[in-house]
């Protein structure tokens, strides 16, 4: 089966590019702080003329950093906002949905995003002036990355559909239930 090209390129929601650069951003403050620790290590090390073995953790820290850092990197250079249909009603799944949905016989409100990697509760804070979550509570939300088995099964459904995702040999029964816009607009004031 061929793949279309915008499937290999990463969509974002237009908040998702806010939290990516929040993101990046809250990194490079970590590194700045590891870089002044680092740098508090180095005098110490002078000093003494031993091993610096705080040196070795901050260095490690750093190296943890990266690898948190590498796939936003990756993300920020080849992405592409994808805007909701704005005032149009939602009659099937889509990119930025919430979706209502009995997985497995337990109620589930299930938001389609474009990297749900990007869903730190504590970013949050950096879009409220863009979006609000359309959710009664965000601590049972679940944020579903758009490529992940579940989202890829539930895209394009309508409320009341039926779907089954198979993953190995697990077998998901999900049931919909309603399907609803997942990021609502800031009213201004």
């Amino acid at each position: 089966m061929m793949s279309s090209p915008m499937e290999n390129i990463p969509q974002l929601l237009p908040h998702e590019a806010h939290l990516l650069e929040s993101a990046l951003n809250s990194l490079k403050e970590e590194q700045n702080e590891l870089g002044k620790l680092m740098g508090e290590a180095m005098t110490q090390a002078s000093e003494t003329y031993h091993d610096n073995a705080p040196a070795e953790v901050i260095a490690s820290e750093s190296a943890i950093l990266y690898a948190r850092a590498r796939p936003l990197l990756d993300l920020l250079k080849n992405y592409v906002v994808i805007e909701y249909p704005a005032g149009e009603p939602i009659e099937k799944v889509i990119l930025g949905s919430k979706v209502v949905a009995e997985i497995n016989d337990r109620m589930d409100e299930v938001f389609i995003v474009g990297n749900s990697g990007l869903y730190d509760r504590q970013l949050f804070k950096s879009i409220q002036h863009l979006t609000r979550i359309n959710s009664d509570s965000l601590e049972s939300a679940i944020f579903v990355s758009i490529n992940a088995p579940l989202a890829k099964t539930l895209l394009g459904k309508r409320g009341g559909e039926n779907a089954r995702l198979i993953v190995g040999d697990k077998i998901t029964n999900i049931r919909i239930h309603s399907i609803e816009r997942g990021f609502l607009p800031v009213e201004k004031t």
